[in-house]
């Protein structure tokens, strides 16, 4: 049985690449575009900058990450401004069994997450 979502209790965790981990990891970050826990802002006099910021789907703390469409990490675009990108908890509240060389809950890295600026 998985944990429950937000949890701000959580333990430092990287997660096994898995299928059911990756949909879990999209779906809690579209969940969050779509409710407006996360926001995906342009950066201002840019064109492919943005900003992921929010409430991380996982642990609940707060996590900024910038997102930069004109690098498109392991895939190409399907259409301009379009990107699958690494998607990451990087808050700074503490996790039990967190090093002090990593930041966040762990989720994300690996887990590849869709994203468009096209909202």
């Amino acid at each position: 049985m998985s944990e429950p979502w937000p949890d701000p209790a959580v333990e430092y965790e990287y997660p096994e690449q898995t299928a059911a981990n990756e949909q879990r990891w999209r779906s809690a970050i579209e969940q969050g575009l779509a409710e407006g826990s996360l926001t995906l802002s342009r950066r201002p006099s840019t064109d492919d900058l943005y900003d992921l910021t929010g409430d991380c789907p996982r642990c609940g703390h707060h996590v900024s990450q910038p997102i930069e469409f004109g690098v498109i990490l392991r895939a190409l675009p399907v259409r301009e401004n379009d990107g699958v990108f690494n998607v990451q908890c990087n808050c700074t509240q503490p996790h039990k069994g967190r090093d002090d060389k990593h930041k966040g809950c762990g989720w994300g890295g690996a887990l590849d997450v869709p994203l468009s600026t096209r909202r």
